[in-house]
């Protein structure tokens, strides 16, 4: 009788000590997911931070007004070899949006996140500049 107490005892506690572990893995799961969340909106506030910054701004407005009728016009006028602090505003932006666009196909940021920070405006930029970028890249344009 008393084996089948201790059995039955067992039995319970071993689904007590189930339904805790279960619980703890969804606790410490709704942690992770905080954790990810928070680190989402601090990498959110830190794109922001340094897009609206007053240099970001200058130079992206600056490289929407670039003008040229092919690519070596573009290199003539623009390029790193004739106008270095042209090249130079050129490549912080273009690794700026080459960043976001990265954490975009991981999965780091959300589209929603980007349209929220207003970067509308590098799409803008892609569109102006791809007939360089596919020439740079091979491609025609």
């Amino acid at each position: 009788m008393f084996g089948g107490i201790g059995v039955g005892v067992a039995a319970i506690y071993y689904i007590l000590t189930l339904k805790n572990n279960q619980k703890t893995q969804e606790l410490a799961l709704k942690t992770q997911q905080q954790n990810l969340e928070t680190r989402r909106i601090g990498l959110v506030d830190s794109i922001i931070n340094r897009t609206y910054s007053e240099v970001f701004a200058r130079d992206h407005l600056e490289l929407l007004r670039f003008e040229w009728s092919d690519y070596e016009d573009f290199e003539r006028k623009y390029g790193s070899e004739s106008n270095v602090e042209a090249a130079a505003k050129r490549f912080r932006l273009w690794f700026t949006m080459n960043a976001v666009g990265g954490m975009l196909r991981k999965g780091l940021l959300e589209a929603e996140d980007c349209y929220d920070a207003g970067m509308q405006s590098f799409l803008f930029s892609g569109s102006s500049i791809s007939p360089s970028l596919m020439r740079l890249e091979g491609g025609t344009g």
